[in-house]
């Protein structure tokens, strides 16, 4: 009986180095795929603002909601869209369908540190309400802000939200 082969090396990546890989398992201990952790600071003091954590799946899934959200947008998502790329909101970058931490926020101004919810009709209800005032003290509490906006104005008058939207932007 032969033996068997050696193993090959590991392929070389960008910089010509081998790329070390954890196996599977070793390291953070596990966590539900939905389970988030806020963190203050590098050693967990309250000197700086919180962050929203996610794990390594959660972030993937969350990755591939926003861009299947990017691909079909709602028409007010869309209109507003055409307003805000290209930098055309004051000369600054808009990202959209952007995750934050366990959430996807419609529109994200990083310069700003804006976050802009575009908000239909399924916002209507008391416990959805409820949930999103949650979500927007999970925001505030990392140092961003949000600025909710209801589908019916951006479709009436586009004009008068980039005008919102631009006056948000200084704090």
């Amino acid at each position: 009986m032969r033996p068997h082969p050696p193993a090959p090396s590991p392929t070389p990546w960008r910089g010509g180095e081998e790329k070390k890989r954890r196996p599977q398992g070793v390291g953070a201990p596990l966590r539900s795929p939905l389970s988030t952790q806020l963190e203050r600071g590098l050693g967990g003091e309250a000197s700086g603002p919180a962050r929203l954590r996610v794990d390594r799946r959660t972030k993937h899934a969350l990755v591939q909601q926003a861009r299947a959200f990017r691909k079909d947008p709602t028409p007010a998502e869309q209109l507003l869209w055409q307003r805000l790329r290209s930098s055309q909101l004051a000369g600054l970058r808009v990202r959209r369908q952007q995750p934050i931490g366990p959430f996807i926020v419609d529109f994200f101004v990083p310069a700003a540190r804006l976050v802009i919810e575009i908000d239909g009709g399924v916002h209507e209800g008391a416990e959805v309400q409820a949930r999103d005032a949650e979500r927007r003290r999970l925001l505030e509490t990392t140092g961003l802000r949000v600025l909710r906006i209801r589908n019916e104005e951006v479709l009436s008058d586009v004009e008068a939200v980039v005008a919102r939207i631009e006056e948000s932007l200084t704090p």
